[in-house]
C-alpha cells in the first residue's frame, strides 16, 4: 500500500513527472476555469508527488493543477514560491508511478450538472452577484445566469433530470417561464417524460398566448415602450441566438399598437369619409368592397427621358450575344442595374398618384400592420356609398373635383373642364373568389349596380 505524508511544497520546487499519463491538454476554456478556481479558492485537492532529490519533487498526479499554478505565477497572480498542498509518496517504490497516475485520473466521478446548478444558486443566495461568481469560477456572467436559471426550475423537474428521466435540452426548455405550476403541468401532460415531449413543444406550451419579441407586432410597439407601460417579459436564455424574448401581456401590446395606429388614423379622418384601425385587417371583407382608382401620377420630363434611355440601353444589351463568359457576366450585371433603376423610377412615379376629393368624400381607408410597418389601404367604398352606375347614353358630367394635394392654376382661373372618368375606370370591381362569395358579411352581397 502506498504511504503518503501531507506537506506544503513551494511551487518552484515542483515539476511534472514523465510518469504522469495525462499528456493531452485540456480546452483553453477549461484551463481558464481552473485558473480562476485556484486563484479564488486555492488548490482543493493535493498534488501527488515523488521526491526527486534535494528539495525538489515531481508531480505524478495533478499535472493540470501544477500547470495552472505555473500560469498564475507567470502572470504574477501568485509568487513563484507559493505553497502548494501535496501528498508525498514515501514507500519503497513497489508501485509503478504511471499506474498511480492512471488510477488517479480515471477512478473519479464527475460532479452531476444539477449539483453545479444548485451550487451556483447557493452562492447567489449567500449574497454573491452573478459577476462575482463568474470571476471566481472563470466563466462568463451569462453562463452563471444560465446555470442559476436551471437551478430555479421546479424541484420535481430537477429531480427528474438527476434520475435521467429528461435530458439537459428538455430541462433548458422549461426555463422559459418561472411558473413552477405551469412547468409541472406540462411535464405531467407528457407522462413524466414517457410521452416523448420535445423541447420546442415545451416552449410552445409554456409561452402560449405570449408574443415573440421577433414578431412584427412586438417590433412595431418596441420592447422598451411595452415594459414602460408595465408589460411583463419572459426570456429564453437557451434559445439558439441567446436572445429569445416573449411579451406576455398580449392585450397590452395590442392596445399600444392600436394607440400608435390611431395617430395616423386621426390625420386621415380629415381627408376621408371614414377610417378604421385594425392590427390584422379582415382581407376577406376588404375584397368584397368596391375600391376607387386613384388618379395616376405622371413622370417629369427628365424621368420620361431617363425611362426611354433605360429602355434603349436594355434593348441594346439584350441584342448583344458575346461569346466571352466574362463579357456575358458584365452584360448581365448591367441589365440588372438598369432593371433596378427602372423599378425605382416607376415606384417614384406611382407614389404621386392622388385621389379626387369628390371620391375621398365617399370612401374610406383602413390603417393596419404589415409586419412591423404601418399599412394604409385607401379608397374602400362601403356598399351603401357606391353610386349607381350611369347609363351608357348618359352624358359626361362637369369636371371632377381636384385630386388630393392639387392646387388651382396660377392667376386663380379655373382649369379647363375635363370629362369625368367612366364608372369602370373610377371603381375596381370587388373580388368574387370562393372565399368572398361565401363570406357572411352584408358587404359580400354588393355587386355593380
Amino acid at each position: 500500500m502506498i504511504k503518503l505524508i501531507n506537506r506544503d511544497i513551494p511551487l518552484d520546487r515542483l515539476s511534472l513527472s514523465a510518469a504522469n499519463v495525462r499528456t493531452t491538454r485540456a480546452h483553453a476554456d477549461e484551463d481558464k476555469e481552473l485558473d480562476a478556481s485556484i486563484l479564488a479558492l486555492g488548490v482543493l485537492e493535493s498534488l501527488l508527488v515523488l521526491p526527486a532529490g534535494g528539495d525538489d519533487y515531481q508531480v505524478i498526479a495533478g499535472g493540470r493543477r501544477l500547470a495552472s499554478l505555473k500560469r498564475l505565477a507567470r502572470k504574477k497572480a501568485i509568487p513563484p514560491t507559493h505553497p502548494v498542498p501535496c501528498r508525498v509518496r514515501t514507500d519503497n517504490g513497489d508501485t509503478n508511478p504511471a499506474e498511480i497516475s492512471l488510477h488517479e485520473n480515471e477512478i473519479r466521478a464527475a460532479m452531476h450538472p444539477a449539483d453545479q446548478f444548485e451550487a451556483f444558486a447557493r452562492l447567489r443566495a449567500d449574497g454573491m452577484t452573478a459577476a462575482d461568481i463568474a470571476d471566481r469560477a472563470g466563466v462568463s456572467e451569462r453562463h452563471v445566469t444560465k446555470l442559476m436559471r436551471l437551478a430555479a426550475v421546479a424541484p420535481e423537474l430537477l429531480a427528474a433530470y438527476r434520475k435521467g428521466k429528461m435530458n439537459l435540452d428538455t430541462l433548458m426548455a422549461f426555463t422559459v417561464t418561472d411558473d413552477h405550476d405551469a412547468q409541472k403541468e406540462v411535464w405531467k401532460s407528457a407522462g413524466n417524460g414517457g410521452g416523448g415531449l420535445w423541447p420546442h413543444h415545451i416552449r410552445q406550451q409554456l409561452t402560449r398566448g405570449a408574443v415573440s419579441g421577433g414578431s412584427g407586432l412586438a417590433r412595431f410597439v418596441g420592447q422598451d415602450a411595452y415594459e414602460a407601460a408595465g408589460g411583463r417579459i419572459q426570456r429564453d436564455l437557451f434559445s439558439d441566438d441567446g436572445g429569445g424574448v416573449y411579451l406576455v401581456d398580449r392585450a397590452l401590446l395590442m392596445k399600444l399598437a392600436e394607440a400608435e395606429l390611431e395617430k395616423t388614423a386621426e390625420r386621415l379622418r380629415k381627408q376621408w369619409k371614414w377610417v378604421e384601425v385594425h392590427i390584422e385587417p379582415d382581407w376577406d371583407r376588404i375584397q368584397t368592397l368596391h375600391r376607387l382608382r386613384p388618379v395616376p401620377g405622371g413622370p417629369t420630363a427628365a424621368e420620361r427621358k431617363r425611362l426611354e434611355a433605360i429602355g434603349t440601353d436594355s434593348q441594346d444589351l439584350a441584342d448583344r450575344q458575346p461569346e466571352d463568359p466574362e463579357e456575358q457576366g458584365t452584360v448581365f450585371a448591367r441589365l440588372q442595374e438598369l432593371d433596378i433603376e427602372r423599378e425605382k423610377l416607376q415606384a417614384r412615379i406611382a407614389g404621386r398618384e392622388k385621389y379626387r376629393r369628390e371620391d375621398m368624400r365617399l370612401a374610406g381607408c383602413i390603417v393596419s400592420l404589415d409586419g412591423a410597418q404601418k399599412r394604409i389601404t385607401k379608397g374602400l367604398v362601403l356598399p351603401a356609398d357606391v353610386p349607381p352606375k350611369p347609363r351608357k347614353n348618359a352624358k359626361a358630367k362637369a369636371a371632377p373635383a381636384a385630386a388630393e394635394g392639387s392646387t388651382p392654376p396660377a392667376g386663380g382661373k379655373a382649369a379647363a373642364a375635363a370629362p369625368e372618368p367612366a364608372f369602370e375606370d373610377r371603381f375596381e370591381r370587388p373580388w368574387t373568389t370562393r372565399t368572398t362569395t361565401n363570406y357572411t358579411s352584408p358587404e359580400a352581397k354588393c355587386v355593380f349596380r
